[in-house]
């Protein structure tokens, strides 16, 4: 069943003033493609063929076509390019790639060719909308002081003082923040959790008959191996979803750990295999400042936090 979306508009052609922005009609289907109708009159020139009205965005396009339709907010271009440009390219690196293409005073995409009056706005767009500061995530190291309930939000369990500094670190001066848990791997704030009594130094050394590997390769043969996986995975999960991979970003992954937690993660390649859909990187950051105890670490907790 096809759902319309909306009924929104492409104008004479490039050489009108029309200042409107691409609105076309989108209509969503179950399966999750879209089919997007021109409302307006700028033209996709099309060379040899009569031009179509519509175009069929694939599902695994729908979010691309999305991104771009709010990217293009404002700029007036043809109603079905952000269509034909989805359908063309993985990403919006690719789209500024794909405009980039120059052949005889256009740009071919998606059988349709447009004039550089409209290349030039849509790529500088779609390059405003890329030119950002990296995402900063930051994922914290749990406490072992716990309130006495059975079930929690996981950002509510603990409960030192230390923890305290710590996650509002990660609250305020990141823009996403989770929590590495011994018990858990890698949670989120907001996740009910059961409440535990582990720690590190409880499963190292533990064996168990793993299949899986870790990420630097190595056999799983522990609890703290199996630990590490969980970790990385998470930390895999949590990245991809916070960095869209159809809109690809830079990410600074600040963690927040004590030496005996981060470094068996360490060892186990965990922080080294990590990618993003831009550039990834990996900040340990009391491994690479000089705190003589959680004193000091608190201290510039809350001094970043305070400067942010």
């Amino acid at each position: 069943m096809a759902h319309a979306e909306s009924t929104p508009t492409e104008t004479d052609a490039e050489t009108t003033n029309d200042t409107r922005d691409p609105s076309p009609e989108i209509t969503s289907h179950d399966d999750g493609s879209l089919t997007v109708t021109k409302d307006s009159a700028i033209p996709d020139f099309i060379r040899g063929e009569r031009e179509p009205d519509s175009v069929e965005v694939p599902s695994e396009d729908a979010a691309l076509f999305r991104i771009l339709m709010d990217v293009f907010e404002g700029v007036r271009l043809p109603d079905l390019m952000p269509a034909r440009l989805a359908r063309e390219c993985d990403d919006t690196a690719a789209v500024v790639e794909r405009l980039g293409d120059v052949e005889r005073g256009h740009v071919s995409v998606d059988g349709a060719a447009y004039g550089l009056s409209y290349v030039k706005a849509a790529r500088e767009a779609v390059e405003e909308h890329r030119d950002r500061d990296p995402l900063t995530l930051i994922a914290v190291g749990c406490s072992a002081s716990k309130r006495d309930v059975e079930t929690s939000r996981a950002a509510d369990l603990y409960s030192s003082g230390y923890w305290t500094v710590k996650s509002r670190y990660g609250s305020e001066a990141g823009d996403e923040w989770g929590i590495i848990s011994a018990k858990y791997g890698f949670i989120e704030p907001d996740e009910e959790i059961a409440n535990y009594d582990r720690s590190v130094s409880d499963i190292e050394g533990i064996p168990v008959d793993g299949e899986g590997r870790l990420p630097n390769g190595d056999a799983v043969t522990t609890l703290l191996d199996e630990w590490a996986v969980d970790v990385y995975e998470g930390l895999s999960a949590w990245i991809d979803s916070v960095a869209h991979p159809d809109d690809p970003r830079d990410v600074e992954l600040q963690v927040v750990l004590g030496d005996r937690y981060y470094d068996p993660l360490a060892e186990r390649g965990v922080f080294d295999a990590l990618r993003a859909s831009g550039e990834l990187t990996v900040e340990p950051v009391f491994q690479t400042r000089d705190f003589s105890g959680m004193g000091e670490q608190m201290g510039w907790m809350n001094e970043q936090v305070d400067a942010a």
